[in-house]
């Protein structure tokens, strides 16, 4: 079964910084495998995390981005 995607702007923005999932549980303090039922929208990110990873991809890339876009959860 494939994993579902629920951040997909998120993922995309990831991927184009070369931030790595292990790399980006680092940087919010938190397990790999919290990070992964976080991104499969198994549990919600903390305000704070979701923060440092705009913050992280802003000073990767020089681009802003708002929690809204990078937090955009994809329709079922």
């Amino acid at each position: 079964m494939a994993r579902a995607r629920v951040y997909n702007n998120l993922e995309a923005e990831l991927a184009r910084a070369h931030i790595l999932k292990y790399e980006l549980a680092e940087i919010i303090g938190i397990f790999p495998t919290t990070l992964t039922t976080r991104l499969k929208g198994e549990s919600d990110f903390k305000l704070s995390e979701m923060r440092l990873i705009r913050d992280r991809l802003q000073e990767e890339t020089g681009e802003y981005y708002t929690l809204d876009y990078l937090f955009e959860k994809e329709k079922k």
